[in-house]
């Protein structure tokens, strides 16, 4: 009967330590599916901005698309050289989510030449 007892306790102890790692693999992943949607997100706002309307300095976008917060900025960069035909725009793309009780965030940003203003 006592080997009965010990082997059903070593089971619920192995099932117990399976059942974290699980929970850990599926957290993982979930957390990585967030990052690659928000850095995706990122890329394609970035890849949209001055494609409709100029690039402006100062331009400050903000968004909300489902659980993800994006929050896009058009900045001149002064510190690289201008033709006086383009100039350089520093194009910059913000994705935040909730993740538990924390915020997580994927920020990107490019140079990108257009027309003076």
């Amino acid at each position: 009967m006592i080997e009965v007892l010990i082997a059903l306790a070593i089971a619920v102890l192995a099932l117990g330590a399976l059942f974290g790692l699980t929970r850990s693999a599926l957290t993982g992943m979930a957390r990585a599916e967030a990052e690659t949607s928000a850095a995706a997100l990122a890329e394609s706002t970035l890849e949209a901005m001055g494609t409709v309307a100029p690039l402006r300095d100062g331009d400050v976008a903000e968004l909300d698309q489902g659980r993800f917060h994006v929050r896009a900025t058009v900045r001149r960069e002064s510190d690289i050289a201008a033709n006086g035909y383009l100039v350089p725009y520093v194009l910059a793309a913000s994705v935040s989510w909730p993740d538990g009780t924390a915020r997580r965030a994927v920020a990107l940003q490019t140079i990108r030449l257009g027309a003076p203003r």
